[in-house]
Order: C-alpha cells, then sequence, then structure tokens
C-alpha cells in the first residue's frame, strides 16, 4: 500500500546494509571514546553481542538514515513488490510492482567516515 501511494521511496535493503559493519576496530573506537553518545552506543553494543552473540555490528538503520543528509548510496528506480508470505517484507522487482528508488551500491568509506564524524564530534 505505501509503495504504490505514489510518494517517492528510497528503500535501503540488506543487500547493501549488510556491507557496513562495524568491526573490532571500529568498535573499539566506540567503547573508548569518552562522549556520551559513544557510551551509550557502547552499552547499546555489548547488549547486542551478548545477545546474539555477533562480534561485530551491522549498520542497517544508520545507513538509511545517513541516504538523508548524504550520497552513501546509489539508488536506481525499480519497479518491486513486497511480500507478505514467505519472506515477509523482502523487496523484489516486479514489472507489474510499484516503482521505487533502490540503493544498489554504498560507499562504505564515505559512511564510515560520516558516522565517526557525527559520533565523535565535541
Amino acid at each position: 500500500m505505501v509503495f504504490k501511494s505514489g510518494i517517492p521511496i528510497y528503500c535501503v535493503g540488506l543487500d547493501v546494509t549488510l556491507q557496513c559493519t562495524l568491526e573490532k576496530n571500529d568498535l573499539d573506537l566506540v567503547h573508548n571514546h569518552p562522549s556520551a553518545q559513544s557510551q551509550l552506543l557502547s552499552t547499546w553494543f555489548n547488549r547486542w553481542v551478548n545477545h546474539f552473540h555477533f562480534e561485530k555490528s551491522v549498520m542497517h538503520d544508520p545507513l538509511a538514515v545517513a541516504t538523508l543528509v548524504s550520497e552513501v548510496c546509489q539508488f536506481e528506480l525499480k519497479s518491486v513488490v513486497v511480500d507478505l508470505e514467505n519472506k515477509r517484507g523482502a523487496i523484489y522487482e516486479d514489472p507489474k510492482g510499484a516503482s521505487v528508488y533502490v540503493a544498489t551500491k554504498v560507499d562504505r568509506d564515505a559512511f564510515y567516515q560520516l558516522f565517526k564524524t557525527v559520533l565523535f564530534k565535541d
């Protein structure tokens, strides 16, 4: 329903967000930085790691938000449908689907630079 509403929609899917992970060295920077926002994020990362037992963090939401303020992703207009039965929420290309902008590439270096600039600013 939302995709067919006619409003401009930009999607940043898992195929793109999975390319942006915070590895151990990045997580160490967050854990060791004294700012309040870094310490809060450090707490969230620790809870996430303890719950899921992953050694790194995928930046799903931060990357999607970053596209609002920076051209960290390339988008292409595609016709897609949303799967509401098998892989609930997954989008697939379909010529009969709604036209939305889909992220096809990410500039990881630009994203990481923006992430660190925002997180570590004083």
